[in-house]
């Protein structure tokens, strides 16, 4: 367990003596969980949602590999495939930092070392087919 939170799991009980806040130590416990089931690092055994993210490859994926990257148009080598992801964040990143200071409608300010405020969008207009589906629900009553 984290240090930083030993003053808020382990507390002192009205004799004194220390004993373990359970809902406080349930959540340093669980929020991790969640965190690594959200991103498939672990998974839950019989889940759908959760379940081992090698159980969403087809089965015959080691024999076909390279015909379901040729498919994805994806190279068969990690190197090569993150060296192209960084050149496109670069590139991407390079594109952002140059257009900023022109954007009228993005300011830095000073608080709290830099925040970004972005002016609102205006809001768009209603799509015709939302306006017809929302006559047409309403004229059949439902």
């Amino acid at each position: 367990m984290r240090a930083q939170w030993k003053g808020v799991v382990i507390e002192k009980d009205a004799q004194g003596q220390p004993r373990i806040n359970r809902i406080t130590y349930e959540i340093c416990v669980l929020r991790p969980c969640a965190i690594r089931l959200r991103c498939r690092e672990i998974w839950v055994v019989g889940a759908n949602r959760y379940r081992n993210p090698d159980d969403d490859l087809p089965a015959d994926f080691e024999n076909k590999r390279t015909e379901y990257y040729q498919a994805l148009n994806l190279p068969l080598d990690p190197d090569h495939f993150i060296k192209n992801l960084q050149a496109e964040m670069h590139t991407a990143l390079e594109a952002f930092n140059s257009g900023l200071p022109d954007n009228k409608k993005v300011r830095i300010s000073n608080k709290a070392g830099g925040w970004i405020t972005v002016t609102p969008f205006e809001p768009q207009p209603e799509p015709v087919n939302l306006i017809s589906l929302k006559a047409e629900i309403t004229a059949t009553g439902r």
